[in-house]
């Protein structure tokens, strides 16, 4: 596994299980999609759907955003954050 991308690892009885970032974000965190000029239009999303939602909105509006932040960067009406 690439130790670039390990961000913890569990040991039980000497057995290790290592988690990415990348399973980290799909296993234990929320993110909300929210636009600040309409309430109703705020979800709750998985890791995946809030990468879905970035692909969804680059086909439908000719955008080309390869990450979550960039989205966060280039949208001054819409955001996907990390629910804490």
């Amino acid at each position: 596994m690439d130790g670039r991308h390990i961000v913890s690892s569990i040991s039980n009885e000497g057995s290790s299980i290592w988690m990415t970032i990348e399973q980290v974000f799909e296993e234990s965190l929320t993110f909300v999609y929210s636009e600040v000029d309409d309430d109703t239009a705020t979800f709750c999303l998985s890791y995946a759907q809030a990468k879905l939602c970035v692909k969804e909105f680059n086909r439908e509006f000719d955008t080309k955003y390869q990450t979550i932040n960039e989205f966060n960067d280039g949208e001054n009406y819409r955001k996907i954050e990390i629910q804490l």
